[in-house]
């Protein structure tokens, strides 16, 4: 009776679990449509409510919604960056640099991870870059240099460090010069690299191409 009884129970969770998982991954590929969807729109803010709520109950070890949910909370500051909103464009760093910060709790050795951290470092350089480059412009290549030790293969973290640089003042070592081998290596990373799974990251070779162009072009 007890062997038949643990069966069971056995039985019942691995089913629970089972359509967490299929209840997980729907909601997720939702999601997803929905972020790629607000890339045309530029309207970040539903994907970054929807995947604050997938990641407040996700299965333990899932980092892809705390991760996208940083992604389009920053997505949100460059649009106040463009608006010229410093309020909204920290507000919105902030909310990223939460987000991400749980995603880097679940996966501390995930590449993806390390470069979107860079990516808002870089952001919090926006609103004042001669004031905060010195404090953040280390932090964002160092975040950048971690995601290509972990990754090589990995185009996101060679773009964005690209794009750190061709936006940096040449006298700061910056400069389409110094980019331009970064988005490089990103453009033929972006022809191989395969994520995961239809869920994992794959944006950045649109503007990386554009980038690319205007740092070849500049050259010239």
């Amino acid at each position: 009776m007890t062997r038949i009884f643990l069966t069971t129970s056995l039985l019942i969770a691995a089913l629970t679990l089972f359509a967490q998982s299929n209840a997980y991954e729907q909601a997720m590929e939702q999601a997803v449509a929905e972020l790629q969807a607000a890339e045309q729109t530029r309207d970040f803010r539903s994907p970054a409510n929807t995947f604050e709520r997938i990641a407040q109950a996700a299965p333990e070890g899932e980092w892809l919604p705390a991760y996208y949910q940083a992604y389009a909370q920053l997505m949100l500051a460059v649009k106040a960056m463009e608006q010229q909103n410093p309020e909204q464009l920290q507000a919105h760093l902030d909310k990223a640099q939460i987000a991400i910060e749980q995603a880097k709790a679940i996966a501390p050795e995930e590449a993806e991870v390390h470069a979107l951290q860079g990516y808002i470092y870089t952001g919090n350089i926006w609103s004042n870059p001669q004031a905060n480059g010195p404090k953040f412009s280390p932090k964002a290549t160092g975040s950048y240099q971690k995601a290509m030790q972990l990754n090589p293969d990995n185009p996101r973290p060679h773009h964005l460090m690209g794009m750190h640089l061709f936006f940096t003042p040449s006298f700061w070592g910056g400069g389409p010069e110094s980019a331009l081998p970064h988005l490089k290596k990103a453009e033929e990373r972006f022809t191989s690299f395969e994520p995961a799974s239809s869920l994992h990251p794959s944006w950045g070779q649109y503007f990386n191409t554009e980038l690319l162009a205007n740092a070849e072009a500049d050259e010239k």
